[in-house]
């Protein structure tokens, strides 16, 4: 059983939302009050790109996700080792 000092590194996990279209309503704000609603835990990230990417996810560019939600795995030496729509 691990206690709450000690740190185990075997899995993070975290959300982002990546916004590709619903702008006025995929907010930031949104988002903050969508985790705190249900009691989210995990870290959260918002990600609607910007004018460089015609306002789409540099997640979604960068990952090439197409969908969500879209899982990604990243392991310790930052290699994707899956990514799929679920």
């Amino acid at each position: 059983m691990i206690n709450e000092n000690q740190h185990r590194n075997d899995i993070l996990f975290l959300a982002i939302q990546t916004v590709f279209e619903g702008h006025k309503e995929n907010t930031y704000d949104t988002l903050v009050a969508t985790q705190k609603e249900y009691g989210l835990k995990i870290p959260f990230g918002h990600d609607a790109g910007d004018a460089s990417t015609n306002n789409i996810s540099k997640i979604m560019i960068n990952y090439r996700t197409m969908g969500t939600p879209w899982f990604i795995l990243i392991n310790e030496e930052d290699r994707v080792v899956f990514s799929d729509f679920i």
